[in-house]
């Protein structure tokens, strides 16, 4: 073959933004009478938006999925949306299936373990990598910049200098840990029906979320000694407590029935949790200790203990030092339990009076057991925190709205972010969610705005104050509103992907 004159450079296209995505949707809908406020309202759309990464060929996949081969049934896909004849789970397991096909992104993770682990591990914890590393693949290495040009990933430029961070568009992550097990069904589908998500859903992602980060860190036999600062990653507190060490063992998850302090530790699942390292434990429902708790022995016994709190109840300093004290008397609970307990024996039947006292003994072993670990408190919140991070108590830290990013990763970020705003958002709050968390907004006129959502989105505060100005005065709700998917309100949820090549 004759040389010729032309080289070939790869070009740095960007992705598609999702104020992109949003606007190509709405021309879709548009186009056939149907407005803003019959599709805005449905998260899952603006999820399975977001999952795409802003990849072309994901969004034809996805806009296929919605309105047929070639685009044809647009109409039937709004009257369906409509009439609730949708399911937002067919669709987004439809969409997976179709990119698997093409993509055969299954296949390679199959043959491809280690590599695949390496991966979602340095995509979800936003690890900066140089575009000339090189990742074990069985017994040879693969480089960086290969991968991104044959596979399935996108390097985004870091505001590192020469550094670059792994994105894998949700869809494609979705297949990845479809076959590697690092994340469990929950998380898998985290957020995506198109419902209110309860405070117990809330304390499952954040379990499972966990979890799955301590099965990669083991799967990739890394270094599972890590400081509390490096594992909670964003996580504000006490340098002594951030610096903490802590050997993070794998972990399976246990939703007890019961309230914890307690001898019964059968779970949900018809199993039983155990307290030693290995078990996590999803606590009873407002049990008066942690909501998700664990142990670890190395280097120290600690026990962990994860308070999650959306934003209907307030978060500052006196709370996180009360919860706090709550936890580290988890033992003292134990042994007022086997004093009641011995007090009830006294008068009790002989028979009974038995049975109440091994039940105290119990309780007394319990207690001095609780009484040799030391109590962390982490606090997981949707809340913004006002107060001044360098006053928070030692054994405790905390994960708040501003570091949502770096905790969750560009993976999860912008699940957690529709959870946070959900009740903030008259565009898709319910008149519940609107009526609790706002003391101006009474649940008649949470009922109003829900009512006008039906004929009209508010793109801006001034367009919401013109349906309902006596609210206009109210600060908090100023302060506090958010009009997504509208600009400027769309950039906090905008996915992080930069730059891809062709």
């Amino acid at each position: 073959m004759e040389p010729t004159m032309y080289s070939i450079e790869p070009l740095d296209l960007p992705l598609l933004s999702l104020e992109s995505c949003l606007e190509i949707m709405r021309e879709f809908a548009t186009n056939h009478g149907f407005f803003d406020y019959l599709w805005v309202p449905h998260i899952w759309i603006h999820q399975l938006l977001l999952d795409t990464g802003g990849l072309p060929r994901a969004l034809e996949y996805l806009f296929t999925e919605f309105f047929g081969e070639n685009f044809t049934n647009v109409k039937e896909f709004f009257d369906k949306l409509v009439n609730k004849k949708l399911i937002p789970l067919t669709i987004y397991t439809n969409v997976s299936k179709n990119i698997d096909t093409a993509y055969k992104i299954k296949s390679y993770v199959r043959d491809h373990k280690l590599l695949a682990y390496e991966l979602v591990d340095r995509n979800i914890m936003e690890i900066e990598s140089d575009i000339s590393d090189e990742l074990q693949d069985g017994d040879h290495y693969r480089k960086l910049e290969h991968l991104e040009r044959d596979k399935h990933l996108i390097l985004r430029k870091s505001e590192a200098k020469d550094k670059v961070l792994i994105d894998i568009p949700y869809f494609f992550m979705y297949l990845y840990s479809d076959v590697l097990g690092v994340f469990t069904e929950n998380l898998n589908k985290a957020f995506l029906r198109d419902s209110d998500w309860s405070w117990e859903n809330w304390e499952i992602f954040i379990a499972d979320f966990i979890a799955s980060y301590i099965t990669m860190i083991d799967a990739l036999n890394k270094n599972k000694l890590l400081k509390l600062k490096d594992f909670f990653r964003g996580a504000r507190g006490n340098n002594i407590t951030l610096n903490l060490s802590i050997n993070f063992e794998p972990v399976k998850i246990y939703k007890l029935n019961h309230q914890f302090p307690c001898l019964d530790l059968s779970a949900k699942e018809g199993e039983t949790a155990m307290l030693k390292p290995g078990y996590m434990m999803i606590n009873g429902y407002s049990a008066p200790f942690a909501d998700i708790f664990f142990l670890v022995h190395e280097p120290e016994p600690i026990l962990i203990a994860i308070q999650c709190r959306l934003r209907k109840n307030p978060l500052n300093l006196k709370t996180i030092g009360d919860e706090h004290k709550k936890n580290v008397n988890v033992s003292s609970k134990a042994k007022e339990k086997a004093r009641k307990l011995k007090n009830d024996a006294k008068i009790a039947s002989s028979e009974e009076g038995k049975k109440l006292q091994k039940e105290a003994e119990r309780y007394t072993q319990l207690a001095d057991f609780l009484s040799k670990y030391r109590i962390i408190t982490i606090f997981v919140t949707t809340q913004r925190f006002n107060e001044e991070l360098e006053r928070i108590p030692k054994d405790c830290i905390l994960i708040h709205q501003e570091n949502f990013d770096t905790f969750f990763g560009p993976v999860f970020s912008s699940r957690t972010k529709f959870v946070m705003t959900r009740d903030s958002n008259p565009n898709l709050s319910t008149a519940s969610q609107l009526a609790s968390r706002y003391e101006a907004i009474k649940q008649d006129v949470a009922e109003r705005i829900e009512k006008t959502r039906k004929r009209k989105i508010f793109r801006s505060h001034d367009e919401f104050l013109k349906e309902f100005p006596e609210l206009v005065g109210d600060d908090e709700i100023r302060n506090n509103f958010v009009y997504y998917p509208y600009p400027p309100h769309i950039e906090p949820f905008e996915h992080s992907n930069k730059r891809t090549r062709v």
